[in-house]
């Protein structure tokens, strides 16, 4: 049916058919997705995880242990809504792909159009969404400013320790600095806080450069080889967009980076030159979505909601997605960071 007559279930569900954008820090350390039916999103931030159990005589009365704790926070995320108009006469011309003088019909060609405008929509969701994932991890904090959007920070309160910015001296690539050390002793304060062990390292391009070039990695690199003299990495396989480059120990090491184009033109990163992440899955990070709020639709509880109308002077079919999204990594103190620059 043509798509100004499908209903908005139907809009959304052919719209996720299309191809997802990879985003490696939403699959991997926000893979569950937490849909809300109110504006407002309430979550906890979970902390503890190191008790220890106490003796006691089988005929004392149990102790109460404090096991752990959290703290619940509220907000309102940040909206985000596109919208671009499909003007009719771009469905005369045929598009690309398609036979020398066309098999299409312009209905057929202003649909295939409307849908290709939403999946552009999604996809520059999907890029904001892993940009506030990377940011959560990056800064223990996600700041959300926009047009008519005071700026607001969400911040997950990870303890100090672990966001650092190496200076001087003691900077990779400066004498005697071993960054395994540095890797290791920030994996060490991880598991004191939380008990657990962080295994996943990711560098942004140049902080694996200077990794990658420091003489004691080469040494355990080097050391593990197999028979055929190849280096042996372990078993690589592709996740998302991130690269795996091998493994020391516990530690599984990736280079990742993305790059996007702002409102205002210029180009953007995901991830700060010199920047070293240590994190694992056992974060648990949720992808919290606000409901989208709609005068047809009133409040729709999904990830996003895609729109579509004709408009009759001037002529035109307008194409809009809508969603209120925020990363909310659950333990955040089972990531640090190293700007190691």
């Amino acid at each position: 049916m043509p798509i100004t007559n499908a209903d908005t279930r139907s809009l959304i569900g052919a719209v996720s058919v299309i191809h997802r954008p990879a985003s490696f820090y939403l699959d991997r350390y926000f893979s569950q997705m937490m849909e809300f039916e109110t504006e407002t999103l309430d979550f906890d931030v979970i902390s503890g995880g190191r008790t220890i159990a106490p003796y006691v005589h089988p005929d004392v009365p149990a102790k109460h242990v404090r096991t752990g704790g959290y703290k619940t926070h509220s907000f309102r995320p940040p909206y985000i809504k596109l919208l671009e108009s499909v003007k009719p006469g771009q469905a005369l011309r045929r598009r690309a792909g398609e036979a020398y003088m066309g098999e299409m019909s312009p209905g057929d060609r202003l649909d295939a159009l409307t849908l290709d405008t939403l999946n552009e929509q999604r996809r520059a969701i999907m890029r904001r969404k892993e940009a506030m994932a990377v940011e959560a991890i990056d800064t223990g904090a996600i700041i959300c400013e926009g047009e008519e959007f005071p700026r607001k920070v969400v911040d997950f309160d990870r303890d100090p320790s672990l966001s650092q910015a190496l200076t001087g001296a003691g900077r990779w690539g400066e004498s005697g600095v071993r960054p395994l050390k540095s890797i290791k002793d920030q994996a060490t304060a991880i598991q004191k806080l939380t008990g657990v062990l962080s295994t996943d390292v990711i560098f942004d391009p140049m902080a694996a450069e200077i990794f990658q070039q420091d003489a004691e990695v080469k040494e355990l690199l080097d050391i593990r080889r197999q028979a055929s003299g190849q280096l042996e990495l372990g078993p690589v396989v592709p996740i998302s967009d991130a690269q795996p480059i091998g493994s020391i120990g516990v530690f599984n090491f990736f280079i990742y980076q993305d790059y996007y184009t702002k409102v205002d033109g210029t180009d953007g990163q995901l991830l700060p030159d010199y920047t070293t992440h240590i994190c694992s899955t056992a974060i648990d990070g949720v992808q919290a979505q606000g409901a989208i709020q709609d005068a047809d639709l009133g409040l729709v509880s999904a990830e996003m909601v895609p729109k579509v109308w004709n408009e009759k002077n001037p002529s035109a079919r307008q194409a809009m997605t809508q969603s209120a999204p925020l990363p909310v990594p659950t333990r955040i103190n089972q990531s640090a960071r190293i700007r190691v620059r």
